[in-house]
């Protein structure tokens, strides 16, 4: 199957990466030398009540898998520490990069960084970053289907696929498949073109299917959703960073890339307060939405003691 253009989201392309709408893009600074950020919390920290939460559970020995265009210089942003198994399956045998920028967008929003302002929702988490696109933002299924295989094998608990196809491909329903029967938590962007259906790989069964909410908790205009089927997090205005030519560029991002990075921050959470069980697909699901109750944003904190309970319970039994 020929290459497929990733960053930019047309119906006549079958995968795609949702590339997020840059609302802001000041330079920081480079090596390693923090800039001024602001404001100083993302809002769906507050939204979502993630301080209140982090007593509970930061993350800490939970791997997420970010399945995108790898990452930028991890000693720029404070992450070298935390970067485990990452592999470039563009070229293989070099280093991996982000020529593209996609992918460190979507991990400074799950994960964060050392860099003040933007200390994600699972910031003691370990990243493993997955480079499966190239600098003109291309790839195939098969290289999808292989990052997908490789966080599996090499230990990850949750993936992140903020990306979007129109069909099924059978190569990467089998590497879901196999992420699903390994117990591992997917997490996929519904779509950002504003429709009433779930695109390929979140409609797949297993996934967590991810809509954007605005500040007010209104579902974005750009976003797909589906009643029963979707979960809604923040995906508008939501600040990160990339790195670009050596230096910290500040971010605002909106679409289901960064709602599919929310929740799957809110995933590494929950699995290290599951820890020793292994939190399952449809218990995290549940938590999320009996948090939220009446509200359009999950809480956190709720969220994390529901888990802990049933962990305790399943753990007495």
């Amino acid at each position: 199957m020929p290459a497929a253009r990733l960053n930019r989201p047309r119906p006549v392309v079958r995968w795609v990466l949702i590339l997020s709408m840059i609302l802001a893009g000041d330079i920081l600074g480079s090596c390693g030398q923090p800039g001024r950020l602001g404001p100083t919390v993302a809002w769906p920290l507050t939204a979502m009540n993630v301080p209140a939460a982090w007593h509970l559970s930061t993350g800490r020995g939970e791997t997420l898998a970010v399945v995108d265009t790898g990452l930028g210089n991890p000693a720029l942003l404070g992450l070298e520490r935390r970067v485990v198994w990452p592999v470039n399956l563009v070229h293989r045998g070099s280093p991996v990069g982000d020529p593209e920028g996609h992918g460190t967008e979507v991990l400074i929003i799950a994960a964060g960084s050392a860099w003040p302002g933007r200390p994600g929702i699972a910031p003691d988490s370990m990243i493993m970053p997955i480079e499966v696109a190239d600098a003109t933002g291309h790839t195939t299924p098969a290289l999808l289907a292989r990052g997908i295989r490789w966080a599996v094998a090499h230990g990850a608990d949750v993936i992140n696929l903020s990306l979007a196809g129109d069909a099924e491909v059978p190569a990467i329903d089998r590497a879901v498949h196999k992420a699903v029967a390994a117990g591992v938590l997917l997490i996929a962007a519904a779509g950002d073109l504003g429709t009433q259906d779930i695109r390929q790989p979140a409609a797949l069964p297993g996934v967590i299917a991810v809509s954007a909410l605005d500040p007010s908790g209104a579902i974005s205009a750009i976003s797909n959703r589906q009643p029963g089927r979707t979960l809604g997090a923040p995906g508008v205005n939501i600040p990160t960073l990339r790195v670009v030519n050596g230096k910290v560029i500040r971010m605002v991002a909106s679409g289901t890339s960064a709602a599919c990075a929310v929740v799957s921050g809110l995933g590494m959470l929950a699995a290290a307060a599951a820890w020793p069980r292994r939190l399952t697909t449809r218990e995290f699901v549940a938590a999320f939405r009996r948090s939220a109750g009446d509200g359009a944003f999950p809480n956190a904190r709720l969220l994390l003691q529901q888990v802990i309970q049933w962990s305790h319970a399943a753990t007495r039994g």
